[in-house]
Formats: C-alpha cells, structure tokens, sequence
C-alpha cells in the first residue's frame, strides 16, 4: 500500500544526445528505478519510427500507464501516440522545473537504481552543479551533460514532484539493487 507507480518517462535525445526512457516506482521512502532503454545517436533504435518498440522491448509494462515525455517535442509524442503508445503525454516544464524536480528526488530516504539500468548508473556517478569558476562556490544549476536519464526520471516523477504525492525530506543517497522482478 506505501508504494506507488510504475511511472514512465522518455527523454527523446536530439542531435549527440540519446533517447532514454525509465522504469520508476515510489516506495519506502524511496525512488526506485528498475528499467532503463537508451537509444544512442547513430542506432536505428533512435529513430521515431522504432523507438516506441525499442523502448517497450526493455520496459515490457510501458504501455500499462501514462508514459511521459519531453514536451520540447510535441510532433514526437503526437507520433507515438498515433503508433502505438496513446498514453504518451507531454511532462510540465516551469522555469525552476530542474530545480524542482532535483529537489524533490533529494527529499527522499535514497533514489535506488536497478543494477539493470547501467547507464543511469552512469548518469548518477558523473551528474553534477555548475561551479563558480572564480569562487569555487557550488551553484544551483546543473551541468548540462550526464542528465538525460534524469530527464527521463523527472519526466516520470511529474506528478509527484508537482505535488500530487508528497516525499519526506531526508538526506539522499545512491544505491544499486538486484532484484527477482
């Protein structure tokens, strides 16, 4: 009864970037991630017309809920829709929505990441805050790289993060898990 989800996300990659899609559930205090389907440049996975069926391929339960997607690209989520995945809707954005959704995965007991998503992984030991190039101090904006996991999970989380269910502020960590499902 504590858990909630699953919750889907799709960040669609433009240009050098990759399209990566999550798995996320609510549980425990915790955000979990349990599945990960990243589409690099140059693999015929990241075209719009396959990416649908690349993505459910790895996240057999897509279909089940609500995928959200960047709405950057609305002629994407239209496609999908058309083909396949009629429950792929735009995510909100707001000029602190970055911000927001990195705090809100922060309030929470851990964000644990299924062993099965190396790329988040990934994602999470190299994200990182700018840094002032003068005082060293830390600031609030994100390095624009190593994020579009992230993406995918703040895509997925939107609700949550907007408010529609409410996390526990408490000091995060990272963890990996294995898992029989």
């Amino acid at each position: 009864d504590s858990w909630s989800g699953p919750y889907f996300g799709l960040d669609f990659g433009f240009a050098n970037d990759p399209a990566f899609a999550v798995e996320c559930w609510i549980g425990d205090g915790n955000v979990w991630i349990r599945r990960e389907a990243v589409a690099h440049p140059g693999t015929p996975a990241v075209e719009i017309d396959r990416l649908g069926q690349y993505c459910h391929d790895r996240i057999p339960r897509l279909l089940e809920r609500d995928l959200r997607c960047d709405n950057a690209r609305p002629e994407c989520i239209s496609y999908m829709q058309r083909h396949g995945f009629p429950k792929a809707v735009a995510a909100h954005k707001w000029p602190s929505s970055v911000q927001d959704g990195v705090t809100w995965l922060r309030s929470h007991d851990a964000i644990v990441i299924h062993e099965d998503c190396p790329e988040l992984i990934d994602e999470a030991r190299n994200w990182a805050h700018k840094v002032d190039r003068l005082s060293q101090e830390i600031l609030p904006d994100i390095v624009d790289a190593h994020n579009h996991g992230w993406d995918a999970v703040r895509y997925a989380l939107d609700p949550a993060i907007r408010g529609q269910h409410v996390g526990r502020p408490k000091k995060t960590r990272l963890a990996t898990f294995n898992s029989p499902f």
